[in-house]
């Protein structure tokens, strides 16, 4: 099996998944493909027809649906072995009591997100240009942009120099805003994201990343106030 991201969860960069499946096919017409698009869902139009998967998985809390909760596309013809057996709940792929709350509410809010997909991605874009723009009037050369500029709307990955990302996580944590120095699932960890090193970041930029998500209900009054947060860290921690 090959798994890969539709989208980058660190950097927001929309992976090639219907060429990598072709990629795949050739090589092997046997191997499964599966496709994360936890990242992608109702960020940009997805088809699982398009992608040649024959797995793609999503997560609800991505779309402003409930945490817990996710859904697995599967291909016609393919089989997979449950890891939870009993009741057959789930077509036998997962016994156990159905999470119908959950259910209810990850369809409700998927509906919701495909139906604004557009605006949202519009909202997201100015909010991601005045961030950018306004932290490279004040920063200049001590700002590097890590996201491509063909990525998603709300996805911003940048580093700063002269700081740990964790120091001026924290300064901007005094100031109710929450960002990250990586992927929320390793965001507790030391080390430098492996995203960045195969992106060809030097350490010295890397040590110094942020990753900044948005919502379609974010507006660009707020990403001034964070802009300017930034950069008064950057003043006040930064040894001159």
């Amino acid at each position: 099996m090959v798994n890969i991201m539709a989208v980058n969860n660190e950097l927001g960069t929309i992976e090639p998944i219907s060429q990598a499946a072709d990629i795949i096919k050739l090589k092997n017409s046997g191997t499964w493909f599966h496709v994360d698009a936890v990242q992608a869902y109702g960020k940009i139009p997805l088809s699982v027809r398009g992608t040649k998967a024959d797995f793609m998985s999503f997560s609800g809390h991505k779309v402003h649906g409930p945490k817990g909760v996710g859904m697995l596309y599967m291909r016609k013809g393919t089989r997979l072995h449950p890891l939870l057996s009993g009741g057959g709940h789930e077509r036998k792929l997962r016994s156990g009591t159905v999470n119908v709350p959950g259910i209810a509410g990850f369809g409700l809010a998927a509906v919701t997100r495909i139906e604004n997909m557009r605006r949202d991605q519009a909202a997201c874009l100015k909010v991601k240009q005045r961030l950018i723009s306004e932290l490279e009037a004040s920063l200049g050369p001590s700002l590097r942009v890590n996201s491509s500029t063909g990525g998603v709307e709300n996805i911003l990955n940048i580093s700063l120099e002269g700081i740990k990302s964790e120091t001026i996580l924290h300064f901007l944590e005094m100031k109710e805003i929450y960002v990250s120095s990586g992927s929320a699932c390793h965001s507790r960890k030391d080390t430098t994201s492996h995203v960045l090193k195969a992106a060809g970041i030097p350490q010295s930029w890397a040590d110094g990343a942020l990753r900044l998500s948005f919502c379609g209900s974010n507006t660009e009054e707020e990403a001034s106030v964070c802009a300017r947060a930034i950069i008064e860290g950057m003043d006040t921690l930064v040894k001159k």
